[in-house]
């Protein structure tokens, strides 16, 4: 399924690609009008700036942020909606022929720790044999507890988050203020990378922590099956999985560039400012996030599959080694086999979530990283190989054990079909350029203000007005732009507020100054009206393909109809020759 994903995702980034050149808003930017002098992009260390040296930053971000996006983000919905009816379908035609389908209600066994840990008997309506049971109210116990701990780990989880967040902003502090023109002029990249790749290391480590904690609260819930039990496990480990991963991208994607206020009164985190967005909008360092946790995370994983095997197996076999050395004996096959790596205790566990989270990354955030099913699909062609090889040459042959689908994790892939359409929507409103570029565009906005994109898109601020932590060091004469900037003693800055030469500014009135104006409320306004209907809009389609779609393809179908009928046309043979035979028993013995 992610080949024609793959391929259309290819398309879409080379279209933006080929069409980087005709960008307005980047040549503007790169143009005269990008000769414009904005403020500082953090307290005291950071100077002026002037916009055209973001040139490159916004001819990047047109690659991920252009028309045909929205086309691409569409496709993809759609695409995860196939995705899961196909999946229904594979899936009902694997039960039938395993002869599955009702393996949960019928023939799954009782966990034996269950067995030998449920205090109490009741008896079984359908057996009527008496069998270990909990009472509702001792499970209920169990799970709240549960609950409570998993909430303080994902507190714990968005602790990390916020560690890296103000590890962002510090670090930003510190680029500024590097004598490296260079350095200082690409520190929002900078940024960006180092904190993605802290954010892969903290999430290795919290996950080998928290799968522990996860099976301890587990094994306390006393399950009475084994799907059960896997069904729990699950989703303690998704629901941290997905803060773990998740948690940055969001921050970037929904509230970094939103919440900084105005150069009036900024907010403030750990005593410095929030981070701001480059005047071209936040998606490339979205991307950049995305595509340095998804792709690392995925070598990591291949790395630790196909390495560590190979190192315990060595370590392991270590003995047999020397005796081949010796020639004292020799290393038989079944010594062989025996140094092999165990089967995980989980099973297939990894695996599974390894799909599960990359399919949350090609379908959640695809807005912005239209490469992520290319990425994936790379990954998933030498993931295939790895993993044949690993479990044939490096695992021991692990025991079969049956099952009549994936359990809970089907349900976790159609919760993160279902948020993709809307998460998808709130990037493209939110966090891309795409509506206030259309409305610029598509309404009298140009006509009625005769300026350019940048020019109605940023606001005007008076350096005078900065406060003493706010106001750049050094001061005006010897800022880089120290003529200039002391000449007009004003910068721009990423927002639609009220400015100091429009006709509602009144100096002796502080209600009129740097307020939010109507185009903020019209440009918001028209974010919010756009995720209604794209979400309707995509999620109508969606159903309306899940009614055209049969769950069960109609081969599968009419053999498991024929099955019961020939099943009840036996059963009444049987029946009328039982019948028959007791009725020839009763006239002999009468005879």
């Amino acid at each position: 399924m992610l080949v024609p994903a793959s391929i259309v995702g290819l398309i879409v980034f080379i279209y933006g690609l080929a069409t980087m050149s005709t960008d307005p808003t980047s040549n503007e930017i790169c143009g005269k009008d990008g000769d414009l002098i904005m403020c500082p992009q953090c307290d005291e260390l950071c100077t002026y700036w002037r916009l055209n040296t973001s040139c490159l930053y916004s001819r990047v971000t047109y690659t991920v942020d252009n028309p045909a996006t929205i086309f691409f983000t569409i496709f993809m919905a759609l695409w995860a909606t196939f995705f899961m009816e196909f999946w229904k379908r594979q899936q009902a035609r694997i039960q039938y022929d395993w002869d599955v389908a009702d393996y949960e209600e019928a023939e799954q066994s009782m966990r034996p720790e269950f067995q030998a840990n449920a205090q109490n008997k009741k008896k079984n309506p359908i057996t009527h044999d008496y069998e270990p049971y909990m009472t509702m109210w001792e499970r209920g116990l169990r799970i709240m507890s549960s609950l409570m701990f998993i909430f303080f780990l994902l507190l714990v989880v968005l602790a990390a988050i916020l560690a890296i967040i103000i590890y962002r902003i510090f670090v930003v502090v510190l680029i500024y203020n590097s004598p490296d023109q260079l350095i200082k002029s690409q520190a929002s990249l900078i940024t960006t990378v180092t904190a993605a790749c802290l954010s892969v290391i903290v999430i290795t480590l919290l996950n080998k922590v928290y799968e522990k904690i996860a099976v301890f609260l587990t094994d306390r819930e006393m399950w009475k099956y084994q799907t059960e039990w896997e069904d729990s496990f699950t989703v303690k480990m998704y629901l941290f999985q997905f803060a773990n991963y998740y948690g940055t991208i969001f921050y970037i994607a929904f509230i970094k560039g939103r919440m900084q206020g105005s150069p009036l009164h900024y907010t403030k985190l750990a005593g410095r400012r929030l981070e701001e967005c480059d005047p071209s909008g936040c998606l490339t360092e979205l991307a950049i996030q995305l595509a340095i946790v998804m792709v690392g995370k995925q070598a990591l994983n291949n790395f630790k599959e196909i390495v560590i095997p190979i190192l315990v197996k060595l370590f392991k076999s270590r003995k047999g080694r020397k005796k081949i050395e010796t020639d004292d004996d020799k290393y038989t096959s079944w010594e062989r086999d025996y140094d092999l790596v165990d089967f995980p205790v989980h099973g297939l566990y990894e695996e599974y979530l390894e799909m599960v989270i990359q399919y949350g990354f090609v379908t959640l955030f695809v807005a912005a990283f239209p490469l992520a099913p290319f990425f994936a699909l790379l990954n998933n062609i030498i993931e295939v190989r790895l993993d044949a090889t690993k479990m044939i040459t490096q695992w021991k042959r692990p025991m079969a054990d049956r099952a009549q689908d994936i359990g809970t994790w089907f349900v976790i892939l159609q919760a993160i079909s279902k948020m993709a359409v809307l998460i998808n929507a709130g990037i493209i409103a939110f966090t891309s350029d795409f509506i206030q570029k259309s409305m610029y565009e598509y309404t009298d906005v140009k006509q009625d203000t005769g300026q350019s994109y940048i020019e109605w898109s940023l606001s005007t601020f008076r350096t005078s007005d900065f406060d003493n932590e706010s106001m750049p060091i050094p001061a005006f004469e010897n800022a880089t732009f120290g003529d200039t900037i002391y000449a007009n003693h004003v910068c721009r800055y990423r927002d639609f507020r009220n400015n100091p030469n429009s006709s509602t500014w009144d100096d002796s009135d502080p209600s009129t100054q740097y307020v939010l104006t109507k185009t903020y409320w019209h440009v918001l306004t028209a974010r919010l009206a756009f995720i209604l209907v794209f979400e309707h809009l995509v999620l109508g389609i969606a159903e309306l393909i899940n009614f055209l779609v049969p769950d069960v393809p109609i081969d599968v179908r009419d053999r498991t109809l024929r099955e019961k009928f020939l099943a009840k046309v036996s059963l009444h043979e049987r029946i009328k020759h039982q019948k028959e035979s007791d009725s020839a028993e009763v006239v002999g013995t009468t005879f």
